[in-house]
């Protein structure tokens, strides 16, 4: 419905500066929300977090931790009273609630006896990529703002791989335009780039070129703490910083 349309510059100004939040010296406000892991927040966004309306994406191998490190994302966002949605692809209900890390399964029942239990909803059945688009857009009309997508090669396109990676970046980055949210989507490294010390994700380029931020996670080689790992950010709109840190 947006094709061919058009407003002049005049009319753009008028229409952002009446419907963005700004300060008494009229610079615009932005929001942000804490992952809720201290070195990522503090490292890669100086403290404060991620915008609202970000595409983030994180990529590592297999057994390196990414839902663990989701659904630490997901507490954080629910105790900052942001509404989260955790798409569960990876897993099925059942193997989701006996294979999770017991950390994060500590950290999701102390949302359920506190004051925030309404803020996280759980999806396992929304794999078509068609019913993916139909739940974020249905679930932001619900006030929804932060969705999690875990993983990326569990969604269903049928599509090739690469193709995949085109349909699925394409539509969740115009989601979090069109929508304002912040979504998150899990993916794995390229087997053949991990053994090269190269940080892609698996199908090719094109999630790294739509995410706003891109965040990697190894293993530390030799190291005796298997708690430890190495995050790398590949790409940061949001702040241009880019270094190798160990978190826990």
């Amino acid at each position: 419905s947006r094709v061919g349309s058009y407003e002049t510059i005049t009319e753009y100004f008028e229409r952002m500066n009446s419907i963005l939040e700004k300060d008494e010296d009229g610079n615009v406000l932005h929001h942000y929300y804490k992952l809720g892991i201290d070195a990522i927040d503090n490292e890669f966004f100086n403290g404060k977090g991620v915008y609202s309306n970000c595409f983030l994406s994180i990529g590592a191998d297999s057994s390196v931790g990414k839902t663990t490190l989701s659904l630490q994302i997901v507490s954080s966002l629910a105790k900052q009273e942001v509404k989260t949605q955790f798409f569960s692809f990876e897993m099925g209900d059942v193997q989701f609630f006996n294979e999770i890390d017991p950390q994060a399964k500590n950290k999701l029942k102390s949302i359920i006896d506190s004051e925030y239990r309404d803020n996280i909803t759980l999806d396992f059945s929304s794999r078509n990529i068609n019913d993916l688009a139909t739940a974020i857009q249905m679930r932001a009309e619900d006030g929804v703002g932060a969705f999690i997508i875990d993983s990326y090669l569990s969604v269903y396109t049928g599509s090739n791989e690469v193709e995949k990676m085109i349909q699925l970046t394409d539509m969740l980055a115009t989601m979090k335009k069109d929508l304002g949210v912040l979504i998150i989507l899990i993916a794995q490294i390229s087997k053949s780039d991990s053994k090269d010390k190269i940080n892609e994700f698996q199908g090719g380029t094109r999630l790294k070129y739509e995410s706003d931020v891109a965040l990697f996670i190894n293993l530390v080689e030799g190291e005796e703490d298997s708690t430890k790992r190495l995050i790398y950010c590949e790409k940061n709109r949001i702040c241009a910083i880019g270094t190798w840190i160990k978190q826990k």
